[in-house]
């Protein structure tokens, strides 16, 4: 994506979702200008999806690097805190943007100063989680405060993980636990622990991943399982053990990469970082397999770059980095990318299928290998001059817009029916339509179809197709 208009290449800049603006929210960073000096930015932008828009508040946090953001899904609000200024002081300042303006929250208590800290968000108790980092004269930091929208709490328990910075820290919805591992401590570390919003618990499997940091945790949905690279090997937490997994590929070894999880593709994407060289590659992690995707599009190979997954629009947003050469001595990016799937359809052709009364019309699908082998059902809507039309006996209660939302049209109503199925190993799978020879529907009345898959397990859906529009002639 190369909108005109984009924020200028940088690294250490933070970035999250605005779910009122339903965009991607970036701020601060830096860029080194020689060996003493830095360039550091106090500026905030919004990706939309196609355009990058500098907001100017008339408020707004001072230029900083080493900060950390996370979404309150509760609030709406971004929550910014701490970070590095220009003149090199650690700073202990708490902001929230609300869609439009940044607000400086007069927090009292408030955590010391700090960078190279991590936030979680807290999805069960509604709190933003804030552990370590680094402070002044470059103190490691290991204390806990939590976020509520109104005031920090410092919820540090007696006994805790080891101080450290550049950490990793994911939130587990099913269980309920801000996962952390690994970072710097007084060496680099690789210790397990989770936190419950009261108590630390140090888990000690019998195999654990190595020590590592710059590293990165993603946690799959789906599959409820965090997914931790430590630059060399790919593991699994199951909130009880680790897994090493031994795919045959993997990415080279590397930091300073990136990884989020992409809940529209069922996928854990990891781009870039550093190792023997800066990289431009773009994996995804199925929990079996890494696949690198083909390169029909190449990014420019590198590290210290920041990406968030942008749930309204479905896709995986990058932006920045810092490219080839010397340490920190760039190039910096301020380039754009988003990584979108491809969409799984109805297969029509013509995309409205004429239909007479009496006769039938099948209809196509093709869900990809994220649908092996799972269940399918075709929900309809009708559109017309009858309210209430029954088809096939059973009156058909949801209706679909363009983009595949679903929503009841009567309360209890029983679903359309007879359409269910099981994906092929491919992920491919056909439906039947039936429409009665004395149904009496007018010339011109439309049925809207798309299909939905989900796991028959979990009842998680995982794709929708597009709609197809059957015409009854």
């Amino acid at each position: 994506v190369r909108p005109p208009v984009a924020p200028s290449g940088r690294m250490v800049h933070a970035m999250a979702y605005d779910g009122v603006g339903q965009r991607a929210l970036l701020f601060g960073g830096m860029i080194p200008i020689s060996i003493v000096a830095t360039q550091i930015y106090g500026d905030t932008w919004a990706w939309d999806g196609s355009t990058w828009v500098e907001v100017t508040p008339a408020n707004g946090p001072s230029p900083r690097s080493g900060h950390a953001m996370v979404r309150d899904a509760a609030r709406d609000r971004v929550v910014l805190f701490g970070g590095q200024a220009a003149n090199g002081a650690n700073l202990a300042e708490t902001w929230e943007w609300d869609g439009a303006t940044w607000s400086l929250v007069p927090a009292t208590p408030s955590p010391p100063v700090r960078f190279g800290h991590q936030l979680a968000y807290d999805a069960a108790r509604q709190r933003v989680v804030m552990f370590g980092g680094f402070g002044n004269g470059g103190t490691r930091l290991g204390d806990v405060w939590e976020w509520d929208g109104v005031a920090w709490t410092d919820v540090t328990p007696a006994a805790g993980p080891p101080a450290r910075a550049y950490h990793a820290m994911a939130y587990d919805p099913a269980r309920q636990r801000t996962l952390l591992f690994g970072g710097y401590g007084t060496a680099t570390l690789g210790d397990t622990w989770e936190w419950d919003g009261a108590n630390w618990a140090e888990r000690k499997p019998s195999l654990s991943p190595p020590p590592c940091a710059y590293h990165d945790l993603a946690y799959d949905v789906v599959r409820r399982r965090t997914v931790l690279f430590t630059g060399i090997e790919t593991w699994e937490w199951d909130g009880a053990s680790w897994a090493r997994l031994t795919p045959t590929r993997s990415p080279a070894i590397r930091r300073y990469f990136k990884m989020a999880y992409d809940a529209a593709r069922l996928r854990t994407v990891l781009f870039g970082g550093f190792g023997t060289q800066t990289f431009d590659d773009t994996w995804e992690w199925d929990g079996a397999t890494w696949t690198q995707l083909p390169r029909t599009i190449l990014l420019t190979p590198r590290s210290a770059h920041v990406m968030a997954y942008d749930s309204a629009r479905g896709m995986t947003v990058l932006f920045a980095g810092e490219g080839a050469g010397s340490s920190h001595g760039g190039p910096f990016f301020n380039d754009t990318w988003e990584l979108r799937r491809a969409r799984s359809t109805v297969v029509a052709t013509p995309a409205t299928l004429a239909l007479a009364v009496g006769g039938t019309q099948t209809l196509s699908i093709d869900a990809g290998i994220a649908g092996a082998n799972q269940l399918y059902w075709v929900v309809g809507s009708i559109t017309g001059t009858i309210p209430g039309v029954v088809l096939t006996g059973t009156h058909i209660p949801l209706q679909l817009d363009a983009y595949t939302d679903i929503t009841l049209v009567a309360a209890n109503s029983p679903p359309l029916s007879g359409f269910r199925g099981t994906l092929d190993a491919t992920g491919a799978g056909a439906a039947v339509l039936r429409v009665p020879a004395m149904l009496p529907v007018p010339s011109g009345f439309r049925i809207f179809h798309s299909a939905i898959v989900f796991d028959a397990t979990t009842s998680q859906v995982l794709l929708a197709t597009n709609p197809a529009v059957l015409v009854l002639r």
